[in-house]
């Protein structure tokens, strides 16, 4: 048996290999001296179980093609928060992240804060004032996922499940449910309970194997399959429920050690065998149990990650090269044309000539040993963490009264210090953001471990061939066309009418407004004003790098914009625009459901910001502007108009009058200007 399960375990722990060689951890180690039909039927079919340590398990599963599920008793997970997201970081680090991750005894009454990257979660939790319990299930961000909901699916106390259906888009759909059987209850005894818990489980079988799909079942359940032994068992019955259903477990070994004591509690049960690649026992675990695991045979979507990644090294020497190439630079081929679009276009070769050449695209290695788990995580800690695991190793394997207490010192102050290096690190980045209220909220969302929005886009419905498109230059050009018409398609709801918009216009200003050419250094004073944003734009350039070498190129972009000015004619290249669509709610294969973001071009931005200022300086000499206009003028906010809004309602209602508020909401209203 041991040549087995361990043939395909490299650079297994000596702990671990103990545990494999162990026949009284196994179950089907029991048919040996016991005729067990459920046991023989197990040892009929290749499991593949083994323990695993966390190294063994990054060296088997390390960039496996198949569904990995991942299945763990947490006992709180506001307490193991910490150490089970560094498990999952290392697991990502070495590209052997769980697809699916199963809690049980979660203890929390919302997932908000406990968001893991890369996973969406779901979960149910005990009625409030009701403590302990709890499941949740934490899914890949590549797959869509539903919560599915019925009574049966959580009786507090007794059945207390999370189902999820997950559906891995143009491959396959099937349900994972996680499952928690309490050991206690209020008001029953426990052979009560556990006759409830069969009732229960019959019920939630039935309605599960309606699907008629495949399943996946993990969980703690609290019945020790290591009593098989005894027909009469609960053990056996509650086999003989799940087999009924067409289940099988694939753990077999044993999934809690504490001195002496070893006990089968926790189990994944699948309704298809042939599914089943290995499956295995974690037994460098966050929580007093080991995680359970098993790799499956479904296919998931491959996402080719390259081990380089393209960068320009924009150090200070080669910003001082460039500066000094665009300073010795001729730049007579764009003061020489009064063509727009012609200096331009050559301003824009010479241009990223220069740049190339003074920033060459290099390709740097990846190297995943300076990459902390976590922001928090420093080298020290990090060695810490192997030795903590090692220590728990330790006390597992040789329970003595020493070995209990070098761990349990040691944990406590490995945990003291995450703790301390947590605080100093969040109260770092509070002092870094100072005045910038952007960092200093993403500082409290890091704290407070708010979830990252997540921009990925998956399978996009074409509603005119009621397909899904799951290619990305598919989804692009469906956006593009979508939002290119929307303007048109919401004009269609708008009801005809027979007056014009210039009725309620007073009437036209008699004085024309006048566009003089402006002078090199007012131009490159109105790029110095613009916000130095770091977000690039379709060629790569961010505000912030323009505005830092505006001056060696002040003269061409003060030549092309009098010449745009004077001819009337904007640069045809500026007119391309980075569009991202960002998630706003509902049903994310429906496009409608997007709003799009426009990066513009950032050499374009100068000009919007000339012609935005001569414009509102215009409109201010000639009293366009009502009192009760706001946005977008200098020195009045939303602010100003709540206040105003405030002040008007308070004194009609001093006055015994009745006040009507009126509020529009013009739908597509930036798509359809």
């Amino acid at each position: 048996m041991l040549s087995l399960i361990t043939g395909s375990v490299r650079s297994l722990g000596t702990y671990a290999l103990e545990l494999n060689s162990n026949d009284t951890k196994d179950i089907r180690s029991y048919n040996i001296s016991n005729d067990i039909p459920y046991v023989e039927f197990l040892n009929d079919i290749d499991l593949n179980c083994a323990y695993y340590d966390e190294k063994s398990y990054v060296d088997s599963f390390s960039s496996s093609n198949n569904i990995l599920i991942f299945s763990l008793n947490i006992c709180s997970l506001q307490s193991k928060y910490t150490p089970l997201i560094n498990l999952i970081d290392n697991f990502a680090l070495n590209n052997a992240k769980p697809d699916i991750i199963m809690l049980q005894e979660t203890f929390i009454k919302d997932i908000f804060y406990y968001s893991i990257k890369g996973y969406r979660a779901i979960f149910n939790c005990r009625p409030l004032g009701s403590r302990g319990g709890g499941t949740t299930i934490y899914c890949s961000e590549l797959y869509n996922i539903k919560q599915l909901t019925n009574d049966a699916f959580f009786i507090p106390n007794i059945l207390e499940a999370t189902v999820m259906q997950v559906d891995i888009p143009g491959k396959s759909k099937f349900l994972i449910i996680s499952v928690y059987r309490p050991n206690t209850h209020p008001n029953k005894n426990n052979q009560e309970q556990i006759n409830d818990f069969f009732t229960a489980l019959g019920t939630f079988l039935q309605i599960i194997d309606n699907y008629n799909t495949q399943t996946f079942i993990g969980g703690d359940f609290n019945l020790n399959l290591f009593d098989l032994h005894n027909l009469n068992s609960n053990s056996c019955t509650f086999l003989d429920i799940f087999a009924s259903f067409g289940f099988i477990n694939c753990i077999s070994k044993a999934t809690r050690i504490v001195n002496q004591s070893s006990t089968a509690l926790d189990q994944i049960f699948l309704n298809d065998i042939s599914l089943l690649c290995r499956s295995g026992v974690l037994i460098d675990s966050p929580s007093d149990h080991f995680g359970t695991f098993c790799e499956i045979t479904l296919t998931k979507p491959i996402i080719i990650k390259d081990s380089f990644r393209n960068s320009r090294c924009f150090g200070n020497d080669n910003l001082l090269r460039f500066k000094a190439a665009l300073l010795n630079q001729s730049w007579l081929t764009i003061t020489d044309s009064n063509c727009t679009n012609t200096a331009f276009n050559n301003f824009f070769n010479i241009f990223f000539d220069i740049y190339n050449i003074c920033f060459p695209i290099s390709r740097i290695k990846i190297n995943k040993k300076y990459h902390r788990i976590n922001n928090f995580m420093t080298k020290g800690l990090l060695i810490s963490r192997v030795k903590n695991l090692k220590l728990a190793q330790i006390a597992k394997k040789s329970p003595s009264i020493e070995n209990k207490d070098a761990y349990r010192v040691y944990r406590g102050v490995y945990n003291n210090l995450i703790r301390r290096s947590k605080l100093l690190h969040h109260n770092r980045r509070v002092r870094e953001a100072g005045n910038n209220s952007r960092l200093l909220w993403a500082a409290i969302k890091d704290a407070i471990n708010l979830p990252k929005k997540n921009n990925l886009i998956g399978p996009i419905l074409n509603t005119d061939t009621s397909t899904l498109l799951h290619d990305d230059v598919l989804k692009a050009n469906y956006f593009n066309t979508y939002f290119s018409n929307i303007g048109t398609k919401t004009a269609e709801f708008i009801p005809s009418s027979n007056y014009s918009f210039k009725d309620f216009l007073n009437p036209p200003c008699p004085i024309s407004m006048f566009l003089d050419p402006i002078e090199v250094e007012t131009f490159a004073n109105f790029v110095l004003g613009i916000k130095p944003k770091l977000s690039t734009d379709i060629n790569g350039l961010s505000m912030c790098f323009i505005r830092s070498i505006i001056h060696e190129i002040k003269i061409p972009l003060t030549h092309i914009f009098n010449t745009s000015i004077s001819n009337g004619i904007f640069p045809t290249q500026l007119k391309t625009s980075k569009c991202i669509p960002i998630f706003k709610k509902g049903d994310k294969t429906l496009a409608d459901n997007y709003r799009l973001v426009s990066l513009v071009d950032n050499f374009s931005k100068p000009f919007e910001k000339i012609m935005c200022s001569r414009l509102i300086n215009f409109l201010d000499e000639t009293n366009f502007f009502l009192d009760s206009q706001f946005g977008f003028r200098k020195r009045l906010s939303t602010k100003h108009a709540i206040l105003t809004i405030i002040n008007y309602i308070s004194k009609n209602i001093n006055d015994n009058k009745y006040v009507l508020l009126i509020t529009l909401d013009v739908m597509k209203a930036f798509d359809s200007y």
